[in-house]
Parts: C-alpha cells; structure tokens; sequence
C-alpha cells in the first residue's frame, strides 16, 4: 500500500471516527431510544467493517496481521451487512408498515448472519491459500445485503414513505462501496488510486447520508411518541399550560404572593376572531393564529410571569403586581400596540392570508390572601368578553 494510499484510507478512518463521535454524544446526551442506539451501533460496526477490509490496520500495524486478522476480514463485512440489513427494517417501521419488507430484511439478515458464521469456520479451516475464495465470498455476500436494502427501500418508496428514495439512493452508495472495498481487498489488477479515491467518497456519502436519514427519522418518531403522551394539561400548539393545569399554576401563584401581603393582577387577552378564517381557508390556520399570539405575548411580558391559556380564545397572564408595579402600564400598552397587528398564516390551498386580531383585554388586580384565585380568573375573562371588540383593543380595569 503506497503513501498515497494509506492516507486515503486513512483520511477515511478520520471520518468514520469523527461521525461515529457525533453519534455517541447524540446518544448519550441526547433523548435516549432504540433508535439511536441503533445509530451508534451502525456507525461504529459499519465503519470497523469498512477499515478492517480496506486492510489499512496491518499496514499500520504489522504485527496484527495473522489468522485471526484473516478471520475477522472475512466475517466482519457479513456481519455488519447482516445486522444493518435489520436495522433497515425496522427503520422502515418492521410489521406493522409493511409485512414484505419486514419478512425480506428479517429472513435475509438471517441468511447473511448464518453466512458470516460460517464464513468464520471456513477461514479457520481452510489454508491461506484459500484466502481470497473465502474474502470473495465475504464480498458476495455483503453485496448480496446491499442489493436486499436496496429492494425493500424501493419497495417502500413505491408505498409512500418520503424517507425511502433517499436509503435507496444510499444503498446504491453502498454496494459500489462495498465493491470498491473489496477489490482493494483482494488486490485486484488494473484498479489504482482513481478508484480507491472514489471508494472513499462513496463511503463518506453512504454514511452521512445514512446517518441523516436515521436522525430524522429517529427526530420524527419522538415527536409522535411525545405528541402520544401529551400531557392533557399543557395546550399542544403553544406549550402552555391550559385548563386544570392553569387554575392549579394560577393559585400557586396567589399562595406564594399572599405570604408577602402581595397583590396580583390577572389579565385576560380575548381573542374574538380566532376561527374568522377557518371556514374559508381550513382549520390548521387556528394553531397558526395561537402560535403566533402566544409568541407575542411572550415577547412582551418577558418569562418571570405566568402565561396560559384557559381556552382557545382567552389568554391569561398573572402578574405580580408588588414586584412589576413600575411596568404593568407598560406592559399593557405594548400588549395593545403588538397583539393587534396584522400576521400572516398559511391555508390547505398552500396560500397566505392575511388575518388582524380583534382582541379585548380585561384587567383584574387584587390582594392575593383575600381573593379567591378562580373568582378573580373569571372576572378578569368576564372582562375580556364583554369589552368592545375592536382591532386597536379594548381594555378594561378593575380591582378589588
């Protein structure tokens, strides 16, 4: 292996080892699932596979090279073959997506698995020799799994997964990879550094392509699994406490300011065209309208307050009115001057519409250790309902 070439292979081992870095933090600081623990596994099996076959550890180290080098060379690109042939499937989302995927990379990674094992006792029996025979037929066998990915992977784009055309793409990566490395395994005639530069670029696009694709897979299947278990107390759209969940954080709120003698101020911000568009453009720009209002409001009360939703059409915000005496006036001006303005939001016809909130505001202040926190709540709401609608906003003041 010339100079050239050892910092060919070498600069691919780089690689692998940088993504394969990448992968364990994303697993060990990141959110903890199969799927990448899978990730890593590939990375790091995969990458091996490919470093070990290319035959740069006994160039670099010649004392390595011996039977047990041999052996694990021939069983190594089958056995990584095999286990990444399962993976795939059930990336793919194994039974339950679709049973002639699942069966193919199930019984196929079994077959590639029996094939690696006994690859492993032909090496250990048969002379050196045999060598190459038993190295080709790692080669063929690795293939054979590269050509199984890509099926199943053109099988589910067929299907609709909008992931899939892209693992087919990275399958065809890997089978001219995987030729490319074994050529240079078995030493074959008439193939130079042109073609090893090549095998190496194929092996870098193969794994991060493959790694992406893994990831956002992975990114997708948390969502769902979070959006499963979504706590009914949070509002899904704005991530803000709703509901029985508000009330509880609205009274807390009033516990913790009537051990000081305090004061709050409950405000109610009341959306009164929130569905104005959804006839006319479809029900999603609802969520759209919520997200951005929420947003707003964040950006003018800051995040030291309570910030919440009692129903789709009625904001809150409690505020400690000892503490922001000095800026509650300012705080609701700019309420005033920002939730009105004109937004943007996207309709099912793929168009953008415009939409101009037409709020009310209501504002409640009273002392925290004589006031009941759910009487004021709805006072302040009261208040927000029966302001005058209007674009510019209405806002009404009471205390007790």
């Amino acid at each position: 292996m010339s100079t050239h070439e050892i910092g060919l292979w070498s600069a691919l081992a780089g690689g692998l080892l940088t993504l394969a870095a990448l992968t364990l933090t994303n697993l060990f600081t990141g959110p903890r699932s199969l799927g990448a623990v899978r990730n890593a596994i590939f990375v790091l099996l995969g990458g091996s596979a490919v470093i070990i076959v290319s035959g740069l550890p006994e160039v670099l180290l010649p004392n390595l090279d011996g039977l047990g080098l041999r052996a694990t060379k021939v069983a190594i690109g089958p056995l990584a073959a095999g286990l990444i042939l399962y993976y795939l499937g059930q990336w793919f989302g194994g039974a339950r997506e679709d049973i002639v995927v699942h069966r193919v990379a199930t019984w196929g990674s079994r077959f590639i698995l029996l094939a690696s094992a006994g690859l492993i006792v032909a090496s250990q029996l048969l002379d050196r020799e045999h060598y190459n025979s038993s190295l080709a037929a790692a080669g063929a066998v690795t293939l054979l799994a590269a050509l199984l990915g890509m099926g199943i992977s053109i099988r589910a784009a067929s299907r609709g997964d909008p992931l899939a055309p892209w693992m087919a793409l990275a399958c065809v990566l890997l089978f001219f990879m995987t030729a490319g490395v074994y050529l240079r395994a078995l030493q074959a005639p008439l193939l130079g550094m042109g073609t090893w530069t090549l095998t190496v670029i194929l092996g870098v696009a193969y794994f991060v392509l493959t790694v992406a694709l893994v990831t956002k897979r992975n990114s997708d299947n948390l969502q769902l699994a979070r959006l499963a278990r979504m706590d009914p107390a949070i509002e899904p759209t704005t991530g803000l406490p709703s509901g029985a969940s508000l009330v509880s954080k609205v009274e807390h709120t009033f516990w913790l300011t009537a051990r000081r003698e305090g004061r709050c101020t409950v405000v109610c911000i009341h959306l009164r065209n929130l569905y104005e568009l959804a006839d006319s453009v479809g029900h999603g720009v609802d969520y759209q309208i919520l997200l951005i209002m929420a947003a707003r409001i964040r950006r003018v009360v800051g995040f030291r307050c309570l910030v919440g939703i009692y129903h789709p059409r009625c904001f809150v915000v409690v505020l400690d009115t000892d503490r922001h005496r000095e800026r509650i006036a300012t705080t609701l001006l700019r309420l005033r001057a920002s939730l009105p303005q004109p937004m943007k939001v996207l309709g099912t016809d793929a168009q953008t519409h415009a939409f101009t909130p037409i709020i009310g505001l209501g504002l409640v202040e009273a002392a925290a250790e004589k006031s009941n926190p759910l009487d004021v709540l709805h006072e302040a709401e009261r208040e927000a309902q029966y302001a005058t609608p209007t674009p510019s906003g209405d806002f009404t003041h009471t205390g007790s």
